[in-house]
């Protein structure tokens, strides 16, 4: 959060990241899981208030993904949390060259790793993309620009292989843009 006059937050790319992945692989460790854990997204949020300035001179990231995990007969769900870029208030200053709002939801499958081998599911996970939002409410002294933009809210069902498989169903989630004022 940069919130107030003369309150700065620069860098080069400037990430803030809820992640959740599920448990049941790791490298070198034995056997994998028969059921793999969940995974759900947080909450990200970039909040940019009152006459704040952020730059970030590679690039601005908001995600709150959810990965299931792998499991050899059932793999996790995936949960994408909520991701926000927030930018409210008189004197508003934020550059970046590129913008990317993630909360997608990823459900555990067949897993093809070097590290790991090939490991296949019975059962692949459900995906379920979260929420996402850019919300500007600025005046006319305010400049904005996000740069290239990318927004994913996608929900991607694990695949699974092998006899009376089933892989897991996979739904978007929502997102909104907001402008108002200046």
């Amino acid at each position: 959060e940069v919130t107030g006059v003369g309150s700065t937050l620069s860098g080069a790319t400037i990430t803030v990241n809820a992640a959740g992945v599920g448990g049941g692989v790791t490298p070198n460790a034995g056997p994998v899981a028969d059921i793999g854990g969940n995974g759900r997204g947080g909450s990200a949020r970039v909040n940019l208030e009152d006459g704040g300035s952020l730059t970030a001179t590679t690039g601005l990231i908001a995600s709150a993904s959810g990965t299931g995990q792998t499991g050899t007969v059932q793999s996790g769900n995936g949960q994408g949390g909520t991701a926000d870029i927030i930018v409210s208030g008189p004197g508003m200053n934020l550059q970046t060259p590129q913008t990317i709002v993630s909360a997608g939801g990823v459900g555990g499958g067949n897993l093809f790793d070097p590290m790991v081998g090939t490991i296949e599911t019975l059962a692949g996970g459900d995906a379920q993309g979260g929420v996402a939002s850019i919300i500007v409410i600025a005046d006319e002294i305010s400049t904005i620009n996000f740069g290239d933009t990318i927004l994913n809210l996608s929900g991607v069902g694990g695949a699974a292989t092998g006899e009376n498989a089933v892989s897991g169903d996979g739904i978007s989630g929502n997102f909104s843009i907001t402008a108002n004022g200046g």
